[in-house]
């Protein structure tokens, strides 16, 4: 029996029962079942499921769906009869599935009968009650649809509604738009169907006979007062008879599906999508400006609020976006993450990698781009199939695997036939060149689409010698000279032919301009474009190229501190030492606190006094030497606080650290950062770090029982966050000597007497 839990539908009439989803709420028997079915048949869902189908689909996403769409809107003026796109509204799908259609559909599409069995003991006798304000129904059973909720169910309501999408793409009297060798009629994303109708007046009313004959047997209906049709580029004077005969809803000029605005004109996909986003994102950081939000949990709301709806624009739109857009974005961000007030970290560091120096804040251009170049990638891939390619094929002269490879001018002007084509391309030449992640000429350079080899080199040379699609120069040079023949020929006896086509074939590639940049190495994004293989996490693996690429220039405090030391340091120990800031405590205020110090946060008195001539710029506590950073530090007045965390460190560890400002104030360590985090050392130094600031203006150095109060604050909250995550071992092996210690008479004695905790004093020039 399952427990179905109601949550309001965003946007709906409370008082209507068809504004609530029903979540049902299984027992982890039941679960657990479910979802090893669910693995198990997973792999083979993309086999048993047309493209058209991207909705639960391994490697299938909803930009599949939005792109094809765009380029179909884009060539409508190309479609015979006009061109109109139904979006149709499936009243509660899941829930009225059919269970004998189900089955039967299992069965046809070739589900072994073991499978099958177990499947539908889950659909055997089920029942279920309604959780209602904290109370249940009485139980009722269940007779049709699949539970929201089960993991089984998104797989088994595509299953089912794969023979009406096959009906459709099937029938001789709906017409679809010619894109290729492939004519494109319907696609959908679970329930959500958008149908590509040429010849409106002969293939609507035969969408609605399938529809009707698929309700007959599956149980489906649907709701034609939130179906909607978009003219794009039927005749009038055929839109005004259909309106009246038609039960669907006529929009305007842009219609809405997946979360995205379709528009008649190309031309405002932008506007429509775009530019009212500004609006809701300034209000949504308005309402999240609370005081209490710290500056890594802004960061945190940038992440989770705003770059998620941003990054699905970014994909299922692949438009031009001015900069104008990214310059507003950025003063937003910018203004949210230091509170209105002026910064104190460059908007370029904080979006640094956190192992580089950074706080990760999301940089909106740089996944812009991101998207784009992994749009160019699956342009090159020849493992990738998906539907909207064959469509923006067919407005090409060139094969769009080698677009991205041939020299900017010529694929920019073979790319004027499409904008979001001219968009994506313009993205890749300007981002993943400038930032070294590929070069032109590339090993990846086409040679039969390459002016520079045909002069030279037939393109039914290369036919013999390779079966790729797309021949390119690393299928025929490395960078150790040229691969053999019989490689390239596998399995086949090489003849006379072979080895002239061979030596011909490598011969003109030795003569080509800059050959060093041929045979060099595949980078990374070369290997990711040139990988047949599925790819996971495409953005992130091109937003993190993009951004490490730009990174190596270190950040300002880091020079900056060097020179106070007097010493140098590498880039891993640079790393080392921003992941120990980031990572040695689960407490972010100690994180914050912690990171702060090390970009040169605070202000010190001659940072003051070149704000403000009448600050003097001498130690606030002792007087008698300049405040830098390095001397609040080395104070005569708070050297003693230092020593004595050294000797309690000393007695907690088997090694006593070094006593030097490095150790101490950067985890600058020789110990390996596995190591260093185990150790209370860490967490010593940090928490006695967020006490100077604490004590920044103040003559008295920090009282060491505000530091123990701050210390057990830290070890409860690890014990929380090491219990919920099963780390009570790891736990353990950092705190137990400590407990043993802090516990002890002749410890608290050194700590001196309780005092009270100041106020945090404002560390701004007046």
């Amino acid at each position: 029996m399952a427990n179905i839990v109601l949550i309001p539908k965003e946007g709906k009439d409370r008082e209507q029962c068809s504004s609530y989803r029903p979540i049902s709420l299984l027992n982890c028997d039941v679960k657990l079942f479910a979802k090893i079915i669910a693995t198990r048949l997973n792999p083979y869902i993309p086999s048993l499921i047309h493209l058209d189908q991207v909705g639960f689909v391994p490697h299938r996403e909803a930009r599949d769906n939005t792109t094809r769409t765009l380029h179909i809107i884009h060539a409508a003026p190309k479609v015979q009869g006009g061109l109109a796109l139904l979006s149709t509204d499936a009243e509660k799908a899941f829930d009225r599935v059919g269970w004998d259609f189900l089955f039967a559909t299992l069965r046809h599409l070739g589900l072994g009968p073991l499978l099958r069995s177990w499947i539908q003991a889950l659909y055997t006798g089920p029942s279920a009650r309604v959780c209602v304000n904290g109370a249940f129904t009485d139980s009722f059973p269940i007779c049709n649809g699949t539970r929201q909720g089960c993991p089984l169910s998104p797989l088994l309501f595509i299953l089912s509604l794969e023979p009406f999408l096959e009906a459709v793409r099937q029938h001789p009297d709906i017409s679809g738009v010619a894109g290729g060798a492939e004519t494109h009629k319907v696609t959908a994303y679970a329930d959500d169907l958008l149908f590509f109708v040429s010849n409106p007046l002969i293939s609507l009313p035969n969408i609605l006979a399938v529809f009707e004959e698929y309700r007959k047997l599956a149980n489906l209906k649907i709701n034609f007062s939130k179906s909607s049709i978009l003219n794009i580029s039927v005749p009038s004077h055929r839109v005004v008879s259909m309106r009246h005969t038609l039960p669907f809803r006529w929009a305007g000029t842009r219609l809405k599906y997946l979360g995205v605005w379709l528009t008649v004109d190309w031309s405002r996909l932008y506007e429509t999508n775009f530019a009212e986003l500004v609006a809701t994102f300034r209000r949504d950081l308005r309402a999240w400006d609370y005081p209490h939000i710290s500056c890594l949990g802004r960061v945190s709301v940038l992440k989770m609020n705003i770059l998620p709806r941003l990054l699905y624009l970014f994909q299922t739109l692949p438009i031009t976006i001015p900069r104008s857009f990214f310059a507003t974005l950025r003063s937003l961000v910018i203004s949210y993450i230091w509170r209105h007030a002026r910064p104190r970290i460059s908007y370029d560091t904080m979006t640094r990698s956190r192992l580089r120096g950074g706080l990760g804040v999301p940089d909106f251009p740089r996944y812009y781009a991101s998207c784009h170049i992994l749009r160019a990638a699956e342009w090159t891939r020849e493992g990738v199939v998906k539907r909207w390619k064959s469509v923006e094929q067919t407005m090409l002269e060139v094969p769009l695997a080698v677009l991205p490879w041939l020299p900017r001018s010529w694929g920019m002007r073979l790319a004027r036939t499409s904008p979001f084509t001219t968009a994506t391309l313009r993205c890749w030449h300007r981002e993943a060149t400038r930032s070294g992640l590929t070069t032109y000429p590339s090993p990846m350079t086409p040679i039969t689409y390459y002016d520079g080899f045909l002069s030279h080199l037939g393109p039914r040379s290369l036919v013999a010698l390779t079966t790729t699609p797309i021949p390119r120069v690393h299928h025929f040079l490395t960078s150790s000279g040229a691969i053999p023949l019989g490689s390239l020929l596998e399995d086949r006896p090489p003849t006379f032919l072979h080895h002239f086509k061979y030596r011909q074939v490598t011969n003109c590639l030795r003569r080509a301009l800059r050959p060093h940049m041929l045979t060099r190495p595949l980078t990374h994004l070369e290997r990711t474009c040139a990988s047949p293989s599925p790819l996971s996490n495409g953005v992130s693996l091109i937003y993190t190229l993009l951004r490490d690429a730009s990174s190596t220039i270190p950040p300002a405090f880091m020079g900056k501190w060097e020179m106070m030391l007097e010493c140098t340091f590498t880039e891993e120990q640079w790393s080392d030492i921003c992941e120990l800031t980031h990572r040695c405590s689960a407490d972010s205020r100690t994180q914050e606190t912690a990171y702060k110090l090390l970009t040169l946060w605070y202000y010190t008195p001659i940072r003051l006094h070149t704000y403000s001539p009448d600050i003097s710029p001498d130690c606030w506590r002792c007087f008698g030497a300049l405040g830098s950073v390095i001397h609040l530090w080395e104070c005569p007045l708070i050297c003693p606080f230092w020593l004595s965390l050294h000797s309690i460190a000393s007695d907690l560890l088997d090694t006593p650290p070094p006593f030097t400002l490095a150790s101490m104030l950067l985890h600058h360590t020789y110990m390996s950062i596995a190591s260093y985090k185990k150790t209370i050392l860490p967490r010593i130094l940090n928490v006695a770090k967020s006490l100077i600031p604490l004590y920044w203006k103040q003559i008295a150095p920090p009282p060491l029982r505000e530091w123990f109060r701050r210390m057990e604050d830290l070890r409860a909250v690890e014990h929380l966050y090491m219990s919920a995550t099963d780390q009570l071992p790891r736990y353990l092996s950092i705190w137990s000597q400590w407990h043993t210690l802090s516990t002890s008479s002749a410890f608290l004695a050194r700590l001196g007497p309780a005092q009270s905790v100041p106020a945090l004093p404002t560390p701004t020039p007046e």
